[in-house]
């Protein structure tokens, strides 16, 4: 499937926007071309296989739009919670599957650096990677698009590696920092706390000012970025791992 460009963007609104990274998930439907923009509620204390389905159908009808009028899905992939990511994207591949509508991964940890003043440049993004790691991508603005670039994929680093940042050009967010009150403050430049998470602000931003430069993906193929396995699956592989390396008896 070849690149969404400038040129053809009328064919990719509206657009139903998802991001289930975190508790605090985001779900909007955008029209840059007609500047519409409309944003339903997560509840954080409701897991997404239980609100995102209803939530999805009440954001549709404030829209005043019909599901067939879509024309574009986009969907955070990660890194962030395990079973967020995939209740987030089994329903938006459902749904990009149904309507035959063209299907966009958004980098999530983006979607927290979106959120940030003019004044930064330069941007470390902090998720929860468990087990007392965090995922840590680096990005910087080019001055004279005033867009971000990510530097490197996301790593799993130790939360005290984070002192690293102590004296640089650089601020710390990310929805990881949330982590601050079990693990202590980072020595770094820290992003105030309410522009740590994605937000329907950031993800309308995204769609302006990234979403044409986002190649569309084939919806059978798109998988969510979990980088490693959740603690489950960890638990399992060691038991396999285990299983298969049991003497044979005689």
């Amino acid at each position: 499937m070849e690149p969404v460009t400038l040129s053809d963007m009328t064919h990719f609104w509206p657009c139903l926007a998802i991001d289930t990274s975190t508790r605090n998930g985001v779900l909007v439907v955008g029209n840059m071309a007609t500047g519409q923009k409309i944003t339903a509620h997560l509840d954080a204390s409701i897991t997404h296989g239980c609100e995102l389905v209803p939530s999805i159908k009440i954001l549709m009808e404030a829209s005043g739009l019909e599901f067939k009028e879509l024309k574009s899905i986009a969907v955070g992939i990660g890194p962030g919670s395990y079973t967020g990511l995939r209740v987030g994207l089994a329903i938006a591949k459902t749904l990009a599957d149904v309507l035959a509508v063209l299907m966009v991964p958004v980098d999530s940890m983006l979607l927290s650096v979106l959120n940030l003043g003019p004044e930064f440049d330069r941007a470390g993004c902090i998720a929860d990677a468990q087990r007392g790691t965090v995922y840590e991508t680096i990005y910087e603005r080019d001055r004279s698009t005033k867009l971000w670039t990510k530097k490197n994929e996301p790593e799993i680093v130790t939360w005290e590696s984070l002192n690293r940042w102590s004296g640089q050009e650089i601020v710390l967010t990310g929805p990881g920092l949330a982590l601050i009150p079990k693990l202590g403050p980072p020595n770094a430049n820290l992003a105030e706390p309410e522009l740590w998470g994605p937000t329907p602000e950031s993800m309308f931003a995204w769609l302006a000012d990234y979403a044409a430069e986002t190649p569309p993906v084939d919806h059978l193929l798109l998988e969510p970025l979990y980088i490693r396995p959740s603690a489950a699956e960890e638990k399992r592989l060691l038991a396999a791992s285990k299983s298969n390396h049991l003497p044979v008896s005689s």
